[in-house]
Formats: structure tokens, sequence, C-alpha cells
């Protein structure tokens, strides 16, 4: 054979693996945009449930006291810092005076030790927000 014949064959050959190597890539970007969509669409379902769960605490006014003495709080700068814990073997999100909003179906137990001991301790955030990344880590 000659040169110019093999050259055209290893051209061709290198031409199919990178045609092969694109289309794979094209694949894995587009799996990698459809699941972004998916976990933001999840990340906005979850936060306006806890909206929801908000709003029905506030109607239920289990912040109101019996206690005539008990300072009177505004009920939404209760709901500006949150507090994940380990409840039950459960990730527990408590509001900063200890009110239970959501347990998150996640087994602590399957987590690391070192982030076992930190939910023991209890994780706080300062907003919703934080709050959707932090259980969307976890999940």
């Amino acid at each position: 054979m000659d040169t110019s014949r093999i050259f055209s064959i290893l051209c061709a050959f290198l031409l199919l693996i990178t045609l092969t190597l694109s289309i794979t890539t094209l694949v894995v970007l587009r799996n990698a945009v459809a699941e972004s969509e998916a976990t933001l669409n999840a990340a906005d379902a979850l936060i306006n449930e806890l909206d929801v769960a908000v709003d029905v605490l506030k109607e239920e006014s289990i912040f109101t006291s019996t206690d005539t003495e008990a300072p009177s709080v505004d009920a939404d700068i209760l709901f500006q810092r949150f507090c994940m814990k380990e409840t039950n073997g459960r990730i527990g999100i408590y509001t900063e005076d200890g009110y239970l909003v959501r347990i998150i179906d996640v087994d602590v137990t399957l987590l690391p030790k070192q982030e076992q001991i930190t939910l023991q301790e209890g994780i706080t955030v300062n907003s919703w927000r934080e709050l959707v990344d932090l259980i969307q880590d976890y999940e």
C-alpha cells in the first residue's frame, strides 16, 4: 500500500473516533441539563411547600403565648433562621426557637461520621435559600 492510502485510512479512523466522542459528549451534556432542570424544579417545589408550611404555622398561631409576661415577637422574625438536626434517625428542620417544621427522609446512619456529628449538634442556616441548598446536598 502506498502512504497516501494509509494516511487516508488513518484520517478516516480518527474522524470516526472524534465523531463518536463528540456524540457521547453531547449526550452527557444533554442529560446534565435535564438533571439540572429537574433539580431546579424540585427545589422550587420544596420552597413552595415550605412557604405553605410557614403560612399554616402562622395561621395556627402556635407562637402565641398564654403567658402574659412573655415577650411578644413578630412571627416573621422566627422564620428567618432554621436549624437542621438529627431527629429519630432522619433530618429534622426546626425554627430557631425549636419548633419542628419538617422531617427530611434521609437516613442519617448512611452519612459519613463527621456529618452525623454535625447533624447531632445542629446546622443553623439564615434563610430559606440556604436551607434548600443544604437539603439538596443531603438528598
